[in-house]
């Protein structure tokens, strides 16, 4: 990574627990000169610490990457992933400059990626998240360019004042109130989109680094005295690690936007100092990696083409709430979709035109709703509520800026008892029908014809269950074709399994769907509990 000395200070909540984190811990468990494998800070933070949630969150993405990495039978990956350690120095605090390092010497071989400098990621993340709010109307191109003119300006004001008075230079100084003022009600949605784009670009940013160091391993990168072919071995390094994360599921959307405030910061304090030697210095600027980075790959494409996780802040009169849509991807083949709202769930049914996605839901009162996303196959796709009454009449349209998680990300959706990957893996095709089927002792010519006749169900409910989300039938009419449509399939499979396996089929069914699904009572409880988990 760029080792460049800029410290950076924010009033956010990234940047303030730093110090305290620093006086905290370096004394339990800053390693020792020529300790053999340097301890991970996660495991020494107490849980009362400021910090705490952010090594929480480190020690899961790590974790994930190796969950990944395992998933895709990379042996190499792996074991490299195995010697990644976020630690705290501490030669590297006396010199206030965190960094990460990864190229092996002849006594060490651990990627080694400090905790402070997650903390100035930290820091830069929640810049990058205004870079991104480009994305949306009310941020528009002009009113970024001013907004960052005036925090430049601002910066370099304390800078000659501390000169001026032989103080030391001032950190930069992040804040959503200094872009977005927050006596301005119309800002609350944008806070909303702040916040979730800063935890994109911070998660996104944390996985490039510890995948870049990762890089310099694979790909045999040795130190080079040479400024010119060190600046290729890191290009190089950026390049092999934006490719694994896409490969493993990740955006890169939120690297782009850091990449980003690293220029913007770069900008403001090449104004008050001479600006780093590009032919003498180890690492390329960040304006050429971010050139690379939007040249060879696109940079604002959603994760994969599996489960859909898109949030919107919606306004009401009662304030500001956050909406969680999740729909199957255009390849799945499948169609079930859930929006909560307000801690509430609904289930709906979506279907895909070219990019544009639809998700169709009835509300408890008797009304529908669509929704429609424009692009789904970017990061900052745009979201149509369509509302109905309950005679199906239309009632309007609200337009709302989103923004698209990643699946990968999603910690907090897995059930204590099954891995979202293993969920996500086993509820493919017909992967888990056919094991459950084979669990109740069928032969395999029976659990062919009862996985066609599964399917064939779930064809003919389908296409019900969407004529009713769309208003074309009401409810008694549907569940009047969803009774027939059970009995029949219900005598097709006694016919093909016999009474003993379709009793023994439908109690593991029941048992599968109890681990991870939510359940039908208590959905607030359960829907916060998500939130509680995983956004800050």
């Amino acid at each position: 990574m760029n080792n460049r000395r800029v410290r950076s200070a924010s009033a956010s909540r990234t940047t303030r627990t730093a110090t305290v984190l620093a006086l905290a811990l370096v004394a339990s468990i800053a390693p020792r000169a020529g300790t053999a494998a340097p301890e991970n800070v996660a495991r020494n933070v107490p849980a009362d610490s400021p910090a705490s949630w952010q090594h929480r969150r480190l020690d899961t993405l790590l974790k994930q990457l190796r969950e990944a990495a395992r998933e895709r039978n990379d042996a190499q990956l792996s074991a490299v992933l195995q010697r990644v350690r976020i630690a705290i120095p501490s030669a590297s605090l006396a010199e206030q400059f965190p960094n990460a390092y990864a190229i092996p010497t002849i006594d060490a071989a651990w990627v080694v990626v400090e905790a402070g400098f997650i903390q100035q990621v930290g820091a830069f993340a929640e810049l990058g998240a205004l870079v991104a709010m480009r994305f949306y109307g009310e941020l528009a191109e002009k009113s970024y360019v001013d907004t960052f003119t005036r925090f430049c300006d601002d910066y370099e004001r304390r800078y000659t004042s501390a000169v001026r008075n032989k103080l030391q230079p001032p950190g930069y100084r992040f804040r959503f109130e200094d872009f977005l003022p927050r006596n301005d009600p119309r800002n609350s949605a944008h806070y909303i989109l702040a916040d979730k784009l800063a935890g994109i670009t911070w998660d996104n940013t944390v996985v490039w680094t510890v995948l870049h160091e990762v890089g310099h391993h694979v790909l045999g990168h040795a130190r080079r005295a040479d400024p010119a072919a060190s600046q290729r071995q890191e290009l190089q390094a950026d390049s092999w690690a934006f490719s694994r994360m896409r490969q493993l599921g990740y955006s890169i959307f939120g690297v782009g936007q850091y990449f980003g405030a690293r220029n913007v910061t770069d900008n403001c304090f090449s104004r008050m100092t001479p600006r780093v030697d590009e032919k003498t210095s180890t690492h390329p600027t960040w304006r050429v990696r971010e050139d690379m980075l939007y040249r060879d790959f696109d940079v604002g494409a959603a994760a994969d083409n599996e489960m859909r996780i898109v949030q919107f802040p919606i306004v009401l009169q009662s304030g500001v709430t956050l909406q969680t849509l999740t729909f199957p991807g255009p390849g799945s083949n499948e169609y079930n979709a859930s929006i909560v709202q307000g801690g509430k769930i609904a289930l709906g049914g979506t279907e895909w035109s070219g990019k544009t996605a639809t998700v169709f839901v009835r509300e408890n009162a008797g009304g529908r709703l669509e929704f429609i996303v424009t692009d789904a196959t970017r990061v900052t796709p745009q979201v149509k509520q369509r509302m109905y009454d309950p005679q199906n009449r239309y009632l309007g349209e609200i337009g709302m800026d989103a923004i698209q998680m990643s699946p990968v990300d999603l910690d907090w959706i897995e059930m204590p008892s099954m891995r979202f990957s293993d969920a996500r893996e086993r509820l493919r095709g017909n992967n888990l029908v056919r094991l459950l089927l084979r669990k109740t002792g069928a032969s395999e010519a029976a659990v062919n014809m009862a996985s066609q006749a599964i399917e064939e169900h779930s064809s003919r409910f389908r296409a019900s269950h969407m004529q009713f989300l769309k208003g074309r039938i009401d409810v008694d009419q549907f569940k009047r074709a969803l009774d027939a449509e059970d009995a029949r399939h219900r005598d097709r499979m006694l016919a093909i399994l016999g009474p003993e396996r379709h009793r023994a089929l439908t109690q593991y069914s029941t048992q599968e769907l109890n681990r991870w699904m939510p359940p039908a009572n208590g959905a607030d409880t359960w829907e916060k509990e998500l939130l509680d988990r995983n956004f800050r």
